[in-house]
């Protein structure tokens, strides 16, 4: 109940708030009904920046705080009729709040709508168009025009085809054209929700409640799955596991590929598995692998003709990785990335877990030293595989990075050049990179530190517990 007033304060209360009402998105709150009777609720809405400002802080530790102690307390729960009753019901609830939360909870999904259009009503190609050549458009005015006057040529093609496949399904009602997109993530959402149970049912049953509650109660997830691209990739990406895990290893490159053409973060997981089975020297394998994958990729290129944007993609991608870090350290991690790669792709085997712990050890990485932190929902890939490991370092490390990521998004989401935010530090952006990621690891550390002692004291000093157990290996 607790998690639940702390999100209906979310998605009612904090889109009323100054700085989210001088979004254009704002003046849609008339045209749905819901929405017109909960602004007319005498809510308690701060309206200044210091009252604003306790109340993003606030609002964020309390519901990691819950979501923590939820996860704590589901680990070791047997899946049975009734514990799943008590994580998936609310989990329902969550998940119907956010799809219903007031229009300005966020932009991008009118820019979705918008370049979708593009194509769908005005049969534009938009690698070549610029929405800004269709100002007249009833979703023009609510989308953020930081993009629009350019055709977005680093946008994947999947993705794009996505876009126009939902701008096709919609009219020209805005309020309607949002909850309709809003109800298609929402569907995949609770696809990505049963793939997780299924995925967790064949490798690690013990861990199921946990899992779900990892994945479905994560605020980022409750919050920004419903309009972000990335409840899509991992939408391909667990469907790519669920191959694996059931033998279908051929086929995985599918959904894999696809993944890849939505957001090229999944990129390093394709190299890796395409590694992992060039070690394994099955060249019949490997040769098949290639031809699924070119023909998957050129199925969309060649949609939009985008042929000589490939490289660019690519080369943009890497180039906007690591938003947040220092200068001076991002082309090394970069380097170093690239190298963790090619080590796990030719040391680790084929084998399901093996694979999915490559991957869970590139997420860390990509979202320890890669990320733009104001940019929290490239997390979500991450939380996808961290609900899989019943790993401690694992989950602890990715609760962490979900806390910063989600503070840090609030707080500049709260805030804007009319509405500016009280100055509480006043550091280098580098220096407030470099504290988080200290504050982390040494979290980290030191949870690593007592488990050992623990070990010590119970007389059971050993190495440190691998993700998945001897006889889970087996």
């Amino acid at each position: 109940m607790c998690l639940f007033i702390v999100y209906f304060i979310y998605f009612f209360i904090i889109p009323q708030t100054p700085a989210r009402l001088t979004r254009p998105s704002a003046s849609l709150v008339s045209d749905f009904p819901l929405w017109s009777w909960l602004v007319s609720i005498p809510l308690p809405v701060p309206d200044d920046p210091k009252s604003v400002a306790i109340l993003l802080v606030a609002i964020t530790v309390i519901a990691f705080a819950i979501y923590g102690l939820v996860v704590y307390l589901s680990w070791k729960l047997r899946a049975r009729s009734g514990t799943l009753a008590l994580v998936l019901i609310p989990t329902g609830a969550y998940l119907l709040l956010s799809t219903f939360a007031l229009p300005n909870l966020n932009t991008d999904i009118f820019n979705y709508m918008l370049r979708g259009r593009l194509t769908a009503v005005y049969d534009k190609n938009p690698y070549r168009v610029a929405a800004d050549e269709i100002p007249h458009d009833p979703v023009y005015p609510y989308a953020s025009h930081d993009y629009t006057d350019v055709a977005e040529w680093w946008k994947l093609p999947l993705w794009t085809s996505i876009e126009i496949g939902l701008a096709k399904l919609t009219g020209d009602d805005v309020a309607k054209n949002l909850l309709i997109y809003r109800v298609a993530f929402l569907l995949v959402n609770i696809s990505n929700l049963i793939l997780i149970a299924i995925i967790i049912n064949n490798i690690n049953l013990s861990f199921l409640i946990a899992g779900l509650v990892l994945y479905a109660w994560n605020p980022i997830i409750v919050i920004l799955g419903q309009s972000k691209g990335d409840t899509f990739i991992v939408f391909f990406l667990l469907l790519a596991i669920l191959l694996m895990v059931i033998e279908r290893r051929n086929l995985t490159i599918v959904p894999l590929t696809l993944s890849v053409l939505i957001k090229m973060t999944t990129l390093p997981f394709l190299a890796v598995y395409l590694l992992m089975n060039l070690r394994r020297k099955k060249w019949r394998d490997y040769i098949i692998l290639g031809i699924l994958f070119a023909i998957t990729a050129a199925v969309f290129y060649i949609r939009f003709d985008l042929g000589d944007y490939l490289t660019t993609q690519l080369v943009s991608i890497i180039g906007m990785s690591g938003g947040s870090a220092p200068d001076f350290f991002r082309n090394f991690m970069r380097v170093v990335f690239v190298v963790l790669i090619i080590v796990i792709g030719i040391t680790r085997s084929g084998e399901k877990k093996q694979m999915i712990l490559g991957w869970v050890i590139l997420a860390l990485f990509f979202s320890l030293f890669l990320i733009n932190y104001g940019k929290v929902w490239y997390l979500i890939p991450l939380i996808a595989l961290a609900c899989l490991t019943p790993d401690w370092r694992t989950i602890s490390t990715t609760y962490l990075l979900s806390f910063f990521g989600f503070l840090i998004y609030t707080w500049n989401s709260g805030f804007n050049k009319e509405f500016a935010a009280p100055v509480v530090i006043s550091l280098p952006r580098y220096i407030i990179y470099l504290g988080l990621l200290s504050v982390g690891l040494i979290a980290i550390g030191a949870v690593l530190l007592w488990k050992m002692l623990k070990q010590k004291i119970n007389g059971h000093v050993g190495s440190v517990p691998p993700l998945f157990s001897r006889q889970e290996q087996e």
